[in-house]
Parts: structure tokens; C-alpha cells; sequence
């Protein structure tokens, strides 16, 4: 608790990480001074109903001659203001890693993942959840289906691999659950404890790995979108990943040289034109 105003002192005070009301005096307040400030910080306790409407109020009492003046006049005045409390959610997705060395990010656009056929992806999403409790929180990540050929990326494992120290959840199996295109993770309720520092303490962590279908839909050139959604009573956050699909383009040519004294030298030449390496 900080204070500009003269002779302040704190007459009583809650215990750290409880609830209760501050008081203090001041001395004198005078005209050449005019006003004066008081500030602390308050902590949102770990179970704070999110979103939600928090009153906080300010009394003051004051005399108009120092104390034990039986003349002096008493003063009183009520502040109150509310504190708002809504519900926001960061999420974000990367792509980790890929399964074929040759592969990159430069062949088509620029810092867009390249993939080949066959290839698989792993992604890494991150939701970080505010402080106090977030109700019916579902994550849900879709991958690009072209039809009618189904999903072109194909879902092949997924798991929780960190949960931040400050959070629970009401569901203690967080399982991916796979439906055609859309896998789905439900963490129930997450109460994040209160420590108004905003930190991998405060989040989950999802791992994710698909491959490119080998569908005729999937050529070289074609981006495919992994969306992911995180649901929760009272808001929602959303983010996106492009990657794009390239293919090698071989060819061979076969030569012959000269017969000469009954012997021919055959050359092959094997050539790749475009994109990607082919094995």
C-alpha cells in the first residue's frame, strides 16, 4: 500500500490471501494540498466466478476540528465503483516438426510450411487461460477437408503433454477424441489460482500430429487450413495454420552411344523439376 497523503497509517487490514476491509488515517488535508492518493493491489481469489461483477466500496469520515473538539463537525462520504470481470483466452498454434528432411518452407510461399504426400506434421497449441475459473472449455481443431474425398490431412495421434502449474481441470482424462475432421479435447472446468502474472503456469499445452492424405485432391500447390477453436461459457478464441502441399516431378531419358565394335554405352539421366525431393 503506497500513499501521498501526510501521516498515513494503516489502522487494520485483512490477513495476506483473505478477504475483509482496509483502514487507514490521514492527518490534515489541506487546501494547499488538496488531495491526496491511496493505492494497493488487490489478488483475484483462485475460485473467481468469471465472467462477473465485483462491487468495492470506499467509506470516509472526516471533522471539521482536530479530534476531541466537542464542536467539531462530522463528515461522511461513500465511494463505490465496480470491478468487471470478463472471461479472454489466448491461443496459439505452430507447426513443431516434419517427417521428411527435404521439405521446407521456401518452395511455394514464404514461411508457409511445404509437405509432401505422405508426410507428417506436428502442431503445438498453446491456450492460456485467465486467472479465476473458465467454465465448459472444449478445444477443437479442424482440419481442411476437400470433397468429397475427405479429410486431406489426416489425424494420427494427439495429446496433453504440459499443464501449467496453476491449473486444474474438472476433467481429469484429457484425451483427444477424433470425429471425421474434428478432434476434439474437453477440459471441463479450469481454475487458474490467482497470481497476476501471466505465464506457461497458466496454460495447457496440446500436441498434434496429422499426415497429407494420399488423396487425388492433394497436389503440389494446394494449401490446406488446420483451424483450432477454444470454447468456454462466455467467450471463445481462435487461431489458424497454412501449409502447402508439393510433389517431386522426375523423369528419366535413356541414351544410347555409338556401336562400336559390338559395344553401346546406355546413359540414364534421372532429372527432378520442381518442388520437393523424391526418394
Amino acid at each position: 500500500m503506497t500513499s501521498d497523503c501526510p501521516d498515513f497509517a494503516i489502522s487494520s487490514s485483512p490477513a495476506p490471501g483473505t478477504t475483509g476491509t482496509v483502514s487507514f488515517t490521514v492527518d490534515e488535508l489541506s487546501l494547499v494540498q488538496g488531495s491526496c492518493e491511496v493505492s494497493y493491489d488487490v489478488r483475484a481469489a483462485p475460485g473467481l466466478s468469471l465472467p462477473g461483477t465485483f462491487p468495492n466500496t470506499a467509506t470516509l469520515t472526516w471533522y471539521s476540528a482536530l479530534a476531541g473538539n466537542p464542536e467539531s463537525r462530522r463528515g461522511d462520504l461513500v465511494a463505490s465503483n465496480q470491478l468487471i470481470s470478463l472471461i479472454f483466452a489466448n491461443l496459439s498454434k505452430v507447426v513443431t516438426g516434419t517427417s521428411v528432411p527435404g521439405t521446407d518452407d521456401s518452395q511455394l510461399t514464404d514461411d508457409v510450411t511445404d509437405l509432401a504426400i505422405g508426410e507428417r506434421v506436428s502442431y503445438q497449441i498453446v491456450a492460456a487461460f485467465d486467472e479465476g475459473t473458465t467454465n465448459a472449455a472444449q478445444l477443437q481443431d479442424t482440419f481442411e477437408a476437400l470433397a468429397p474425398n475427405g479429410p486431406s490431412l489426416e489425424f494420427l495421434a494427439g495429446e496433453v503433454i504440459f499443464v501449467g502449474d496453476n491449473v486444474s481441470t474438472s476433467n481429469p482424462v484429457l484425451s483427444p477424441t477424433p470425429v471425421g475432421n474434428v478432434v476434439t479435447v474437453d477440459f471441463g472446468t479450469v481454475v487458474n489460482s490467482a497470481d497476476l502474472v501471466l505465464d506457461q503456469n497458466d496454460t495447457i499445452v496440446f500436441e498434434l500430429v496429422a499426415r497429407v492424405a494420399n488423396l487425388p485432391a492433394n497436389v503440389s500447390g494446394v494449401s490446406l487450413n488446420n483451424s483450432v477453436d477454444l470454447d468456454f461459457a462466455g467467450g471463445s478464441a481462435s487461431t489458424d495454420v497454412e501449409v502447402e502441399i508439393v510433389e517431386p516431378v522426375l523423369d528419366v531419358t535413356k541414351t544410347f552411344t555409338y556401336l562400336t565394335y559390338g559395344v553401346a554405352t546406355i546413359v540414364v539421366v534421372l532429372s527432378n523439376s520442381v518442388n520437393s525431393p523424391g526418394y
